[in-house]
């Protein structure tokens, strides 16, 4: 729980967006509050709450977060969910892969 939220005494809660209860905020509450901020920060591109949560398996999938630690936040039953729906990959994801690579065959190389 965040300062902001306990000097305010929300209730504890699993969901990562949450009201004073600890109930999740609705979708049309979530959807009115992004497009206000877009606005403000000059982005000019319909946006919703589907969006955010991709972004949000995204960042998670490119901070190596493991798989099923994903499909568990964002209430799937299973990984297979998360990766079909999801989880594309990103260029980081593969030019980290790549760099990887690189320094595997490298140390490989450096040994013969």
């Amino acid at each position: 729980m965040y300062q902001f939220q306990s000097d305010r005494n929300y209730a504890t809660s699993n969901f990562t967006l949450h009201n004073a209860a600890g109930h999740p905020l609705r979708r049309a509450t979530l959807n009115i509050a992004i497009k206000s901020i877009c606005k403000r920060a000059n982005i000019n591109k319909d946006t919703n709450t589907y969006m955010l949560r991709h972004t949000h398996v995204s960042l998670l999938a490119e901070a190596d977060v493991p798989l099923l630690e994903i499909a568990e936040r964002v209430g799937h039953k299973n990984d297979k969910t998360t990766v079909a729906v999801y989880l594309h990959v990103t260029k980081n994801m593969k030019k980290r892969t790549s760099e990887k690579l690189h320094e595997k065959l490298t140390q490989i190389l450096e040994n013969n």
